[in-house]
């Protein structure tokens, strides 16, 4: 029973660490200053920012480290955008 336990929450965790950062779906496979569709399907463009995300290379728990990628930013008035 503790095994099946210690798999279900191995599990769910492991979920959480596929959930991308806000605004970056729009920029999968694309390049900076590209054409995107925030969150909100609002037009905007691809920028560099910064993301974080969790690293197991050293087994778990994971640690946050923060990666160089590409966000869709919309217009100033986009309460979603990233500078």
């Amino acid at each position: 029973m503790r095994r099946a336990a210690a798999a279900a929450g191995l599990l769910a965790s492991l979920a959480w660490a596929d959930i991308p950062p806000s605004d970056s779906e729009g920029c999968r496979g694309a390049k900076a200053g590209a054409k995107c569709k925030t969150d909100r399907q609002q037009p905007g463009t691809c920028v560099k920012s910064t993301c974080t995300q969790n690293d197991y290379s050293d087994g778990p728990p994971p640690k946050q480290v923060t990666v160089e990628c590409l966000v869709c930013a919309g217009s100033p008035t986009d309460a979603g955008a990233k500078k």
